[in-house]
């Protein structure tokens, strides 16, 4: 008879592990190609074009092409902002007093999403953090493939990487 609570074996760690790592892989790149779109559009716009070649990119693209990059641009700050304050909350200067005991109520995390305690204050700020990091990721892919359909590009991840 085969038990419920059984450990997951070696191959199973090894997918799991896989996955993750293709997970923040593939959303690492996401936001490199978010962070290039707004040089590569500003590079468009003083004249050498998104390949180096003067004229390669029209001043009307290139400045409907800013509008995206931008949003990329913002989308990938948000991303940053929300992972270091939701992630890092327990080091928050107003609730560091309660690092000591994470599971036993603090009067300092009463009003917090997830309080009273630091561990459910963490937990809640970390989740809606990741939730917010996956929007504003898939809004980045989003962005990136307005700007390559806009600029001409087939690609931006050709551009970023050469």
């Amino acid at each position: 008879m085969q038990s419920d609570d059984r450990q997951p074996d070696a191959r199973e760690r090894g997918r799991l592990r896989s996955a993750a790592y293709t997970a923040v892989r593939t959303a690492l790149r996401t936001a490199r190609r978010g962070l290039a779109l707004l040089p590569l559009t500003v590079k468009a716009l003083a004249g050498r074009g998104t390949s180096g070649r003067p004229g390669r990119l029209a001043v009307p693209r290139a400045l409907l092409a800013l509008v995206p990059a931008l949003v990329a641009l913002f989308s990938v700050g948000l991303a940053v902002f929300v992972g270091i304050s939701g992630y890092l909350y327990p080091i928050r200067p107003d609730v560091i007093e309660a690092i000591g005991h994470p599971f036993t109520a603090d009067s300092v995390l009463d009003n917090a999403w997830g309080g009273p305690t630091l561990a459910g204050a963490w937990l809640v700020h970390a989740l809606v953090a990741l939730a917010i990091q996956v929007v504003a990721l898939v809004l980045v892919h989003a962005m990136t493939r307005v700007w390559e359909r806009l600029t001409g590009v087939s690609s931006a991840s050709r551009v970023v990487r050469g």
